[in-house]
């Protein structure tokens, strides 16, 4: 609705945004720079620039593990997993996600946690899965600027 009221508005500046802008990507920042967590961003700073039809592939293996499992998890009962699994795919598979995009980790470790599980239907004997517990752990040191594939720290 919104997106309507503005082209009603301003339909000229829409028209430009939805047919040259939206996928401009330059416009948010260097897509290298190590704060963008996105399969895009990855695959920028190992591949340099040459990376489109692995995102665009790599995109969609995510998106049909990722979403699988989060409708397992939810048909299993545990909506807030199946939310935050779909939250985590899209966050992989944006050509952008800045770290702070990323908030939706913290509800993923803690259902899986309470769960025991990571995703997927229901078992009859719950694990606590490693991944999760080891995340808390690894996921502040991966944040870190680290640099990039050129060696500067941008």
């Amino acid at each position: 609705m919104v997106s309507l009221a503005g082209a009603i508005v301003t339909p000229g500046d829409s028209r430009t945004f939805w047919t040259t802008r939206v996928f401009d990507n330059s416009r948010v920042g260097d897509l290298g720079y190590v704060a963008n967590q996105s399969l895009n961003g990855v695959f920028v700073r190992a591949f340099g620039g040459h990376e489109q039809v692995v995102w665009l592939v790599a995109a969609a293996v995510v998106v049909g593990f990722g979403l699988r499992r989060a409708v397992g998890a939810s048909l299993g009962g545990n909506e807030m997993l199946g939310v935050a699994l779909v939250a985590l795919v899209g966050l992989l598979v944006s050509p952008v996600s800045w770290i702070h995009h990323l908030v939706w980790v913290v509800p993923w470790w803690l259902s899986s946690w309470a769960t025991g599980r990571t995703g997927g239907a229901s078992r009859s004997r719950p694990r606590r899965p490693r991944c999760s517990r080891c995340g808390c752990l690894i996921s502040p040191a991966a944040s870190r600027r680290v640099g990039t594939s050129d060696g500067s720290r941008r």
